[in-house]
């Protein structure tokens, strides 16, 4: 199944496929700040950017990952990148917003959009939404959608 013509659709925001023409935008947004609690890091090396692209191309291609970039309908504007990996196994919403689109809202209805994606698209048991402990704004996220604790790890 090929994902490089999935687009998703929200009051607020259009989740369209990532292109290597958002590079740059990635690059920049993919913050410490924003990566606090996520695997990857940001390296400083916009040919690491490149490759994650290239990457999630192919894994759209082969249908073993969604990967997304979140642009606001009004403006045009890149708030972000977000998608649903390892739809093969056991499916888990990814999600990061560039700092100023904190606290808008943005978060709950993108994953609540992912959710709706999935549900329409995938078979799963449940979906997988790993959260840091200290990560307050996604745990929340998460219960809002109906999430419970699975499990609490330290990392």
């Amino acid at each position: 199944m090929d994902l490089r013509n999935v687009v998703i659709s929200t009051k607020r925001l259009v989740l369209k496929p990532i292109l290597p023409a958002y590079r740059e935008e990635i690059f920049r947004e993919f913050t410490e700040a924003v990566a606090r609690y996520t695997y990857p890091q940001p390296t400083g090396d916009i040919e690491d950017t490149d490759d994650f692209i290239r990457s999630a191309i192919e894994e759209m291609t082969r249908g073993e990952n969604l990967q997304l970039v979140a642009i606001v309908r009004d403006t045009g504007e890149f708030i972000g990148c977000m998608g649903v990996h390892h739809l093969m196994a056991q499916p888990e919403p990814g999600i990061w917003l560039k700092e100023s689109a904190w606290g808008k809202g943005y978060g709950f209805e993108i994953v609540a959009a992912l959710k709706d994606w999935a549900e329409g698209h995938l078979e799963y048991e449940y979906l997988y939404y790993p959260v840091h402990r200290d990560n307050v704004a996604s745990r929340r996220l998460a219960e809002k959608l109906g999430g419970v604790l699975e499990s609490e790890e330290l990392v």
